[in-house]
């Protein structure tokens, strides 16, 4: 059974012992398992998801800051800013459709992400 150290580290912190981990790699043997150590071992298990999403969340904060960086990005958020009240709905249309269209080309695993976070924000321009 091969285990990462975040995973050995969580399980030594939360006091699962060796032999509790070979009770779950061998399931055929009788031992019972506390509850606790279940908890452990199911949140360690999932721990590779978790790390993974804070992995995403923090390329997808660092792609839209370059993307709001990008000149052109900034144009059309100064033009949204300045515009009058009549037109601030479209020029922030225009920016958001920009900002997210910058952020799939930089980095094109983000693309569903910008996509749903994209058409959250232009709901929002629509009611």
């Amino acid at each position: 059974m091969q285990t990462s150290a975040l995973t050995l580290t969580l399980l030594l912190v939360c006091g699962v012992t060796s032999s509790s981990l070979a009770r779950v790699s061998h399931p055929s043997r009788n031992h019972p398992i506390k509850k606790t150590h279940q908890k452990t071992l199911a949140l360690a298990a999932a721990s590779p998801a978790i790390q993974s999403q804070a992995e995403e969340d923090r390329r997808y904060q660092e792609v839209k800051a370059q993307a709001e960086s990008n000149p052109a990005v900034q144009a059309l958020k100064l033009k949204a800013d300045a515009a009058s009240q009549s037109e601030t709905r479209q020029a922030s249309i225009l920016y958001t459709q920009a900002l997210f269209q910058k952020v799939r080309l930089i980095d094109d695993r983000l693309t569903e992400r910008a996509n749903l976070v994209e058409a959250a924000v232009l709901k929002r321009f629509a009611d």
